[in-house]
């Protein structure tokens, strides 16, 4: 493997490994902060699953209308930001 293959493999490993560092600390702060739970399973190689808690589940309806409501203003919100870039 030449070098500059070795560094491009090595930057890459390391790319995913912070993504996935930032993958699980977005989960941990979820879970601290009582929006999923996870369970743990005694396994090789560990295994967790994650699922919603009730006050995750209960985020579930505002979500919805907030998704709702930028379906319906697309437009408004683009020419909003066009507004803001030309000042």
């Amino acid at each position: 493997m030449t070098s500059v293959t070795h560094l491009k493999v090595s930057l890459e490993h390391k790319r995913k490994q912070k993504s996935a560092a930032r993958s699980r600390q977005s989960w941990r702060n979820q879970e601290c902060d009582g929006l999923i739970s996870r369970e743990r399973f005694p396994e090789i190689p560990p295994r967790v699953q994650y699922q919603l808690s009730g006050l995750g589940e209960s985020l579930l309806a505002p979500l919805r209308n907030l998704l709702a409501w930028v379906n319906v203003n697309p437009e408004q919100v683009r020419a909003s930001q066009s507004s803001y870039d030309g000042k």
